[in-house]
């Protein structure tokens, strides 16, 4: 898949995050432990963005190669942290 194709299908997912974090951070029911981790979350996601314009800035095709793999893997880690929180929340 190319990068293009690959970061607009991730980019669709990410939507998805961004949406759950802020519902989990705006929760009252959320516990300290609980928003940090979100949080935790959210600066991952950050970091590995900011990676690619970086990339793509100083025209690095490896480092953006690596930093979409690494964006995939935490779309999707995150997803299924932030699935377990949210079940967490409607069923607490």
């Amino acid at each position: 898949m190319s990068i293009a194709r690959e970061l607009i299908t991730w980019g669709d997912a990410l939507s998805s995050i961004l949406a759950k974090i802020d519902e989990l951070l705006e929760s009252p029911k959320i516990t300290s432990a609980q928003a940090t981790n979100v949080q935790t979350i959210a600066d991952s996601v950050g970091a590995v963005m900011r990676g690619i314009w970086e990339a793509v800035r100083t025209n690095d095709y490896d480092r953006l190669v690596s930093s979409v793999e690494r964006l995939r893997e935490e779309i999707v880690a995150a997803g299924a942290t932030l699935e377990h929180l949210l079940n967490r929340q409607s069923s607490g």
